[in-house]
């Protein structure tokens, strides 16, 4: 009997200082930085911010109240730095702007006439944007200029909302349909003819504002308010919690790398508890590319099933840590929701998981708290 999950699994593992050794990989880790709006009640308006992608905790980065708020954030991958758009209604003119994510710094390098919806920017720097409703345009930051390159079509629209590129290079997009009731699809466009190639409605209805692809394989958002929202890959929006500080304009993400796990959590794992009715064991190993993958199995109807194997992610107590000490995993099976962490606690892994019911089969919503320890021990 096999478990079905959502595919990618975000799991954490934690290091233990002094375990590193020169086998170990390195895995993609990522900061998701916004700017806060000047509506929505918001403490600290026009003020650079990362943002926690679990807690959705905001950080001034730089001084608060110095940046005007961003319609739209991207990063250059090739120069780390992150580029926003404001537009200005009374003028009707748009300011490309040039951050600095360590320091808040930041200057005006490109003004355009006119909207521009949203900023991308492709793996080898080249900036993109939407001009008007659906234009998709390539920036010349020097001139000024732009290079239309074609009217976004092969999907009802009103207008292009938002555009972010993902690693693989891959540009995603969100349309925006007011009439006759609010539709917004997720889609996929080709930057060379700009005709939509994949397409689907996302929902609940939340009015997206701007997306960031980001390297665990969602994509994040706003909608402008102070909630942090994920899409999943079938189009469901997830709220993932509320920040602290404001509602969010804008958003991009900043990879970076961790120390991954060594052998220290590579092998088998089982569970102390050998009458468990939850998770029994799982292993752990290197997959391609390069990837540590979790795979676990599970008590099911008086046997043991077979979990979907999942990529394995590393996070750390902060953004210039270089240690990961904690756990974390997200999955939708199609019949509940799990949210659960692991950490260590001596030699054991402590694994604590909420599990949440959406098939309306009226089971209470419950905890868990497992440990598990290297097999054989």
């Amino acid at each position: 009997m096999k478990r079905h999950t959502l595919g990618v699994i975000i799991l954490l593992a934690a290091l233990i200082a002094g375990g590193a050794s020169s086998s170990a990989k390195d895995t993609d880790t990522f900061v998701i930085y916004s700017t806060i709006s000047t509506g929505g009640g918001s403490h600290t308006p026009n003020t650079l911010v990362t943002v926690d992608s679990t807690t959705c905790s905001e950080q001034p980065v730089g001084e608060v109240g110095a940046i005007p708020q961003q319609k739209a954030l991207a990063t250059d991958p090739t120069t780390g730095m992150l580029m926003g758009v404001q537009f200005d209604a009374e003028a009707q003119e748009s300011t490309v702007t040039r951050i600095d994510p360590d320091s808040g710094e930041w200057e005006e390098v490109a003004v355009y006439a006119g909207i521009l919806r949203s900023i991308a920017i492709a793996p080898d720097g080249t900036p993109y944007s939407i001009h008007g409703d659906r234009t998709l345009v390539v920036l010349d930051i020097e001139t000024m200029d732009y290079e239309i390159l074609a009217d976004v079509t092969g999907a009802e629209m009103d207008y292009v909302q938002s555009i972010d590129f993902s690693a693989d290079g891959v540009l995603h997009g969100v349309l925006y349909q007011g009439e006759p009731e609010m539709v917004q699809l997720l889609v996929t466009i080709d930057t060379e003819t700009a005709e939509v190639t994949t397409s689907i409605e996302m929902w609940p209805n939340f009015n997206i504002g701007d997306i960031a692809c980001a390297p665990d394989g969602y994509i994040y958002a706003t909608n402008y308010s102070w909630a942090v929202m994920r899409i999943l890959p079938n189009g469901v929006i997830a709220t993932v919690g509320f920040g602290n500080l404001g509602a969010l304009s804008g958003m991009t993400v900043l990879s970076g790398s961790l120390p991954s796990a060594t052998n220290i959590f590579e092998g088998e794992w089982v569970n102390v508890d050998p009458y468990t009715r939850g998770c029994t064991r799982f292993s752990i190993y290197w997959g391609d590319p390069s990837q540590l993958v979790f795979q676990g199995y599970g008590a099911c109807a008086g046997s043991e099933c077979v979990w979907d194997p999942a990529y394995l992610r590393l996070y750390s107590d902060s953004v210039s840590a270089t240690e990961a000490k904690y756990a974390q995993y997200f999955q939708d099976t199609g019949w509940c929701e799990e949210f659960g962490t692991l950490e260590f606690d001596g030699t054991r892994l402590k694994f604590t998981c909420y599990t949440y019911f959406t098939d309306n089969s009226g089971r209470s919503h419950f905890r868990t708290v497992e440990y598990f320890v290297r097999a054989g021990s």
